[in-house]
């Protein structure tokens, strides 16, 4: 929140929240902003209060108000405040700029080496289930994902297609699960 944090840049925010251990405060309505936001802290050192939130908006609220200082947030919600001037992005999470907001830089390249966090979905089926009937969920999805129609509605919310085969999701899941449960432990983050 521009109002309460007086940063231009994820440098400028590290300096900021290491001068200030444990006194700031950052939220999060999912798992991915928590993931992120810790993958950060994990990378820089800083200390900060976590306030856990049940929704994006309810946190992204809170950060408009004042009442946190910091998030990490989806695209879909973020990029909407933004551009209305009530929050400022410092960066985008992913390796790469987002083509709806090219204009904001990566964490790599404000100085946060290997950082990539993306919050993805996918569509799975019940294990088993017959070759023909995942061919054709397969092939569906992968002409959805990859129709302009379908990326010309997915480039505003600051989303990115990703067609693939369960072979290359099995990989994907299987990579990240390893990748975050490293950030998850680091955390001490406990299920729930």
């Amino acid at each position: 929140n521009p109002q309460t944090v007086p940063v231009q840049s994820v440098a400028q925010l590290t300096a900021y929240l290491k001068a200030r251990p444990g006194k700031v405060a950052y939220g999060s309505g999912n798992a991915t902003g928590r993931i992120a936001t810790e993958l950060y802290r994990s990378a820089t050192g800083f200390e900060a209060l976590y306030v856990p939130y049940t929704g994006v908006p309810t946190a992204i609220a809170d950060l408009i108000a004042g009442r946190i200082q910091f998030m990490v947030a989806d695209a879909t919600y973020g990029l909407a405040q933004v551009r209305a001037g009530k929050v400022r992005a410092l960066a985008v999470t992913t390796a790469h700029r987002l083509s709806s907001a090219p204009e904001i830089p990566t964490m790599a390249e404000a100085g946060i080496a290997g950082y990539d966090i993306a919050a993805w979905f996918a569509t799975f089926l019940p294990a088993g289930a017959p070759a023909d009937i995942v061919a054709t969920r397969t092939s569906w999805c992968n002409s959805a994902m990859t129709n302009e129609r379908a990326r010309d509605f997915l480039r505003p919310l600051g989303a990115q297609p990703f067609p693939g085969s369960p072979t290359s999701l099995a990989s994907f899941v299987q990579s990240e699960t390893e990748k975050w449960g490293k950030v998850v432990r680091f955390a001490g983050i406990q299920p729930e």
